[in-house]
């Protein structure tokens, strides 16, 4: 299947109809992203993520103030500062993975940007479901039953894998 599908025109109505609901579901598995156009609000944010799921609440201090909710903010006075190819560049993550540090296996998430940078403010996705199934049959063998431990650190420069950019 193609990676990636928009859908707009999705409603208070339509995540609350288990039709509705099931087709959402089913578009993300087959497609791996949805990008929502036209949905705007908190309220229909947390309403949306439900669809998929049972919420999980984030473990960092930034979704302390709301559990449903978490909230990524850039203000230089954080310090959330970091020197990527040579420019000071605010709250950049690299490739990662969310909430793989905690005891459940989260399957997806929602971003609601509120307000886009100017510039460099690209965002990357992957399809694990996708990437999992273009393994090669030897490593999904080698691999079945295995467990991944994973270690949590703050600082991208230390990123061993997927590393792009020259970080400090």
């Amino acid at each position: 299947s193609d990676f990636g599908i928009a859908v707009s025109g999705v409603t208070l109505e339509h995540v609350r109809d288990e039709a509705a609901c099931a087709l959402l579901r089913d578009l993300w598995v087959r497609h791996g992203l949805i990008v929502f156009r036209g949905v705007d609000g908190r309220r229909m944010h947390i309403e949306l993520s439900r669809v998929f799921g049972t919420l999980m609440t984030h473990p960092t201090r930034e979704a302390r103030a709301d559990a449903e909710l978490m909230t990524v903010r850039y203000r230089p006075e954080t310090g959330w500062l970091m020197e990527v190819d040579g420019e000071l560049r605010g709250t950049w993550l690299p490739w990662h993975s969310d909430l793989i540090y905690v005891d459940k296996i989260n399957k997806g998430g929602i971003l609601r940007p509120l307000q886009l940078p100017s510039r460099l403010g690209q965002t990357g996705f992957l399809d694990k479901i996708s990437a999992y199934d273009a393994l090669p049959d030897a490593l999904k063998a080698r691999i079945e039953g295995l467990d991944v431990i994973y270690k949590y650190d703050l600082d991208s420069s230390h990123q061993r894998f997927g590393r792009t950019a020259d970080v400090r």
